[in-house]
C-alpha cells in the first residue's frame, strides 16, 4: 500500500528548488552577470532593431547599426566623463588654500569649544582644591641604572626598493581595468547574438519551459519583456532629464565641471536608493572646496533635494505607473537580495530581474509566492480586508478601509462588492463554529453603525442612478430570511430603496406568525426577502411559500446575495416557491422594486 504524500512536501520541494537556484546564481555569477546585463540591454534595443527592420533593413544590418550607435554613444559618454575627471584633477590643486581655510575654520570652531570646556573643568577643579595651581610638571622618565646623557638616539633604517620595470608599471595600471573590460566585451558579444537570434532564443525557452503550457509561457515572456523594456526605457528618459537638470543647475551655481556631475547623476541614478546620493556627494564636496562661503554648497544640496523630490513624487509615478508591478517593500527586498548575491551589479539589476520574477510567479503555480510577496497587487481583497479588521475588532482600521473604498466606489457598489461579501465570510465562519460571540456581536454593531453613517451619502454619489433617483418606490417591507446578517443586508437595501418612499425592515428573530401579522397590518404592495446565499436559501424558500400562501396577490422579490454557483437552479426553485423575481445585488433589487412591471414573473418550475 502506497504511503500518503505529506501535504507539506510540495512546499519543501519549492524551498529546496529556490535554495538550489540561489546557490547557482551565486556560484555562477561570473557568467550570469554579463548574461543578465546583455539580456536587459537586448530588451531595450529589440524595439529599435524591429523599427529598422520595418524600414526593409535585414536583421543583421539592423542589429549592427543599433549596436554601433548605442555602444558608440556609451563609449563617447565614458570618454567625456574621463576627460572631465582629468580636467578636475588638474584644477583641484588651485583650491588648496580654500580647502585649508575651511578645514581650519571647522577645526578652529571645534578647538574653541574644547578649550572652553577644558577651562571650565580646570576652574571647577581649582575651586574644589583637587588640582592646585602651579604644580610642577613631572620629570621625564629615566632608564633604570643609566644617566640621561648615556642614552643615545636610535639610528633610522630606510628600506630602498629597486625601481619597477616598465612592464610592471603597465601591469599595475591595467590590472584593475582587465575584469571590467572583459565583462564589457562579453556583454557586447552576448547582446549582438541575442539580437540576431532573438526568435530562435525565444523558441528555445518556450521549448524548455512551455511543455504543455505554451499559452501561459508565451504570455509570461511577452509580459516580462514588455514590462522590463518599458521600465528601462522610461528610466533612461527620466535619468537623462535628471542629468540635464543637475548639469544646468550646477552650471548656474558655478560649480566646476558641471557636465561631469550631470552625467554622473544620470548614470548613478540607475542604482536604486544609493545612486542619487552618491552622485550628490562629489559636487557638494567640490562646492565646499571651490567657494569661500557657504551659499554655493547649500544651493548645491538644495538642487539635488529638489530634483529628487520632483522626480520621486511627480515624474516617476506619472511615467512608470504600474509598469514594474513590484511593491515598495518588494523593491527594497530585491535590492538587498541582489546586492548580497551579486554585489553592486546586483543592485543595478535588482528591479528588472525582480520584474521578471514577479511575472513568472503569476504564471507558474510553484512560484506564485514570489508574485504575492513582491508584487504590487493587493494581497487581500477588499472584503477580506474588512473582515480581517472586524475579526481583530479594530473599528478605526475598518473605517479607514471603507473610507478609502468610498473614494472610488458609490455606496451601492460598496455594499454589493465589499460589505455583503464580508458578511458572507463571517457567516461561513459562524456556521463552522469558528466565530466567537464577542466577535459576532462586534461585527453586527460595527456594520450596523456604518450603514447608519452612510445613510446620507446614497443620493449624493449616484448610487441609485439618474434614471431611478426620481422614481418613488412602492410601499414595501423587508423580511430577513434567517439571522442578523440577512437583517443587515435588508437595512442596506432599505436605505437604497427608501429614497422618496418608505421601507420597513423587520427584525430577524420575529416568529413567523408575528411576521405574517405585521404584514397583514401594513398591507404592503411588495415584500422583499433578504437572504445570504447559500446559508439562508432554505429559510428564504420557506418564507416565500408562507407569504404566497397567505397573500396570493402580493409581489415578492427575493434578494439572494452573492448568487453565483448554481444560480439558475436557485432561481427556479424560489420561483416555484412563489417568488416573482430573484436578484443577486442591491442595485438589481432597487430596480426590481422601483420598476415592478419591467419583467414578468418567472415560470414556476420545480
Amino acid at each position: 500500500m502506497e504511503r500518503a504524500q505529506s501535504p507539506d512536501r510540495p512546499q519543501r520541494m519549492s524551498l529546496l528548488t529556490l535554495a538550489l537556484i540561489t546557490a547557482g546564481l551565486y556560484f555562477g555569477r561570473q557568467v550570469l552577470i554579463p548574461l543578465a546585463l546583455a539580456l536587459l540591454i537586448s530588451f531595450i534595443l529589440t524595439p529599435l532593431v524591429q523599427s529598422l527592420q520595418h524600414l526593409r533593413l535585414g536583421r543583421l544590418p539592423a542589429v549592427l547599426i543599433v549596436v554601433v550607435l548605442v555602444f558608440g554613444g556609451i563609449a563617447g559618454l565614458a570618454w567625456t566623463m574621463g576627460a572631465q575627471l582629468v580636467d578636475l584633477a588638474e584644477t583641484l590643486p588651485r583650491y588648496e588654500q580654500n580647502i585649508r581655510g575651511k578645514a581650519a575654520a571647522l577645526r578652529g570652531g571645534g578647538s574653541w569649544v574644547m578649550s572652553e570646556a577644558k577651562a571650565t573643568v580646570e576652574h571647577i577643579q581649582e575651586e574644589l582644591g583637587l588640582a592646585p595651581q602651579g604644580s610642577p610638571a613631572a620629570p621625564p622618565p629615566r632608564l633604570a641604572g643609566k644617566p640621561r646623557a648615556a642614552v643615545t638616539a636610535p639610528v633610522p633604517v630606510t628600506v630602498v626598493e629597486p625601481p619597477p620595470s616598465p612592464f610592471a608599471v603597465l601591469r599595475t595600471a591595467l590590472s584593475p581595468l582587465l575584469r571590467p573590460l572583459g565583462t564589457a566585451g562579453l556583454v557586447v558579444v552576448f547582446v549582438i547574438f541575442m539580437l540576431i537570434r532573438h526568435e530562435d532564443l525565444r523558441d528555445r525557452v518556450l521549448r524548455l519551459l512551455g511543455q504543455g503550457r505554451l499559452n501561459a509561457t508565451t504570455q509570461a515572456l511577452d509580459e516580462a519583456a514588455h514590462r522590463v523594456s518599458r521600465y528601462l526605457l522610461m528610466q533612461c528618459l527620466i535619468n537623462s532629464g535628471t542629468a540635464i537638470a543637475v548639469g544646468l543647475g550646477l552650471l548656474l551655481i558655478g560649480v566646476p565641471n558641471a557636465l561631469l556631475w550631470g552625467l554622473l547623476a544620470g548614470v548613478l541614478r540607475f542604482i536604486p536608493y544609493a545612486g542619487p546620493w552618491i552622485a550628490a556627494t562629489l559636487p557638494v564636496l567640490i562646492s565646499l572646496a571651490v567657494f569661500p562661503g557657504w551659499l554655493q554648497p547649500i544651493l548645491t544640496v538644495g538642487l539635488f533635494l529638489l530634483v529628487e523630490f520632483l522626480s520621486n513624487n511627480f515624474v516617476e509615478p506619472l511615467v512608470y505607473g504600474s509598469e514594474t508591478g513590484i511593491s515598495t517593500i518588494g523593491i527594497l527586498v530585491a535590492a538587498v537580495f541582489w546586492t548580497w548575491l551579486w554585489g553592486p551589479v546586483g543592485l543595478l539589476l535588482a528591479t528588472p530581474l525582480t520584474v521578471c520574477l514577479v511575472v513568472i510567479g503569476r504564471y507558474v503555480p510553484q512560484l506564485h509566492f514570489l508574485s504575492v510577496m513582491l508584487g504590487d497587487e493587493p494581497p487581500l481583497s477588499l472584503e477580506a480586508q474588512i473582515y480581517q479588521r472586524l475579526l481583530v475588532m479594530d473599528p478605526v482600521e475598518v473605517g479607514a478601509v471603507l473610507e478609502a473604498s468610498l473614494k472610488e466606489k458609490t455606496v451601492a457598489e460598496l455594499y454589493d462588492g465589499v460589505l455583503i461579501p464580508a458578511l458572507i465570510l463571517a457567516e461561513r465562519d459562524r456556521h463552522r463554529g469558528e466565530l466567537s460571540p464577542e466577535r459576532e456581536e462586534f461585527i453586527d454593531t460595527t456594520v450596523r453603525d456604518w450603514i447608519e453613517e452612510l445613510a446620507g451619502r446614497t443620493g449624493e454619489d449616484g448610487s441609485l442612478g439618474l434614471e431611478l433617483a426620481a422614481v418613488e418606490p412602492a410601499r414595501l417591507v423587508c423580511v430577513p430570511a434567517h439571522d442578523t446578517a440577512d437583517e443587515l443586508a435588508g437595512h442596506m437595501f432599505a436605505q437604497l430603496a427608501a429614497r422618496g418612499g418608505t421601507a420597513t425592515v423587520l427584525a430577524h428573530d420575529l416568529p413567523r406568525a408575528e411576521v405574517l401579522r405585521r404584514l397583514a397590518e401594513a398591507r404592503p404592495e411588495q415584500v422583499f426577502i433578504s437572504a445570504l446565499a447559500p446559508f439562508a436559501y432554505t429559510q428564504a424558500r420557506e418564507v416565500c411559500r408562507d407569504l404566497r400562501a397567505h397573500f396570493p396577490g402580493l409581489r415578492i422579490v427575493v434578494g439572494l446575495w452573492d448568487l453565483r454557483a448554481e444560480a439558475d437552479r436557485f432561481r427556479r426553485r424560489l420561483a416555484a416557491a412563489g417568488a416573482d423575481e430573484v436578484v443577486a445585488t442591491l442595485q438589481e433589487a432597487v430596480k426590481a422594486i422601483r420598476q415592478p412591471d419591467r419583467t414578468a414573473r418567472p415560470a414556476a418550475v420545480a
